[in-house]
């Protein structure tokens, strides 16, 4: 049924060529008579699409206080806009300036864009850094949000800038906040740095992983195809106007997900215990009910999983 509601669609997705944008291109691309257009700098992400023909385009454009020109060029009536495009936490802590310019001028940018445009919808991808509350009981979406982080403060700009889009540009569309995304094609040098990624690579390479502090602190982790699918969802439903939690609605130990990456790899190596970091005794949980009423997300992919096809991923890759 999503095939058949964006076949013939014409899409814009910023940040295509990073991970959750790479996958999502590959997704949409394979739905009938879909047109991809792709706005990305390259600096994060390396996935370029070579096999679709005239199906697909990529912009490389960095997005920031002087995009609307270029973007008023790209985007036009009746497009869906996925806006993933975004400098990251731990790409950012010596550029604050660049993530402003590119996470609340650009993001602007791009809205304002759409909104002259027409565009049917954009999908905002949003982070649960907007809230920046690290423990306590599962993270709502009508929790007040105390972002902690220059970044958490520009997604939630972000997500007020697409607010005030709907209101002045009868745009229409909608955010979701993302959990700890992982999968195949995550790289541990740019983005977040994944621990499942990079305990991966020494497990691979005969060495122990390491945790940071004494690992009870518990993330939750959604696997990449998951978060695709609740992209296309967004992009195919009827809403307008909300924020939404993308996540598993279940916090995993670095603990325990130490174990089942163990388990997954086939290696009995003890952990290293290094010097805790920003997250320790942290519990960071979503509640998916809204997701799921509104959206009909869940997740569906188990972390063993999930786990299993990234492990696969890096070994058959080259990439441990």
């Amino acid at each position: 049924m999503l095939e058949a509601q964006l076949s013939g669609r014409r899409v814009v997705i910023t940040g295509g060529c990073g991970f959750i944008g790479g996958h999502l291109t590959d997704q949409v691309l394979r739905m009938p008579g879909t047109k991809v257009t792709v706005i990305d700098d390259c600096r994060y992400g390396t996935h370029v699409v070579i096999d679709a023909g005239d199906r697909y385009k990529l912009i490389r454009h960095r997005l920031g206080p002087g995009s609307l020109e270029t973007l008023r060029k790209l985007i036009d009536q009746d497009d869906i806009v996925f806006h993933l495009a975004a400098e990251k936490l731990h790409q950012s802590h010596e550029n604050q300036v660049g993530l402003l310019n590119s996470n609340v001028h650009g993001t602007w940018c791009v809205l304002e864009a759409a909104g002259r445009a027409r565009a049917a919808r954009v999908i905002l991808a949003s982070s649960l850094y907007a809230h920046g509350r690290m423990a306590g009981l599962p993270l709502r979406e009508d929790d007040l949000p105390e972002p902690r982080t220059v970044y958490g403060v520009t997604k939630l700009a972000g997500e007020y800038l697409l607010q005030t889009a709907r209101h002045q540009r009868r745009l229409r569309g909608l955010a979701l906040r993302f959990f700890f995304v992982y999968g195949p094609r995550q790289f541990s040098s740019s983005g977040y740095p994944s621990v499942i990624v990079k305990n991966f690579q020494r497990l691979a390479k005969g060495e122990r992983p390491t945790i940071c502090g004494d690992g009870k602190q518990a993330l939750d982790y959604v696997y990449i195809d998951d978060a695709v699918r609740a992209l296309v969802l967004a992009a195919t439903s009827d809403l307008d106007g909300e924020v939404l939690h993308i996540g598993s609605g279940h916090a995993v130990s670095i603990l325990e997900l130490t174990r089942q990456m163990q388990k997954v790899a086939g290696t009995s190596l003890s952990p290293k215990f290094i010097e805790k970091d920003f997250t320790a005794g942290s519990h960071r949980e979503t509640d998916t009910e809204k997701a799921r009423k509104k959206l009909g997300f869940t997740s569906d992919i188990s972390l063993e999983d999930g786990l299993a096809a990234t492990w696969s991923w890096l070994t058959k890759e080259g990439t441990a």
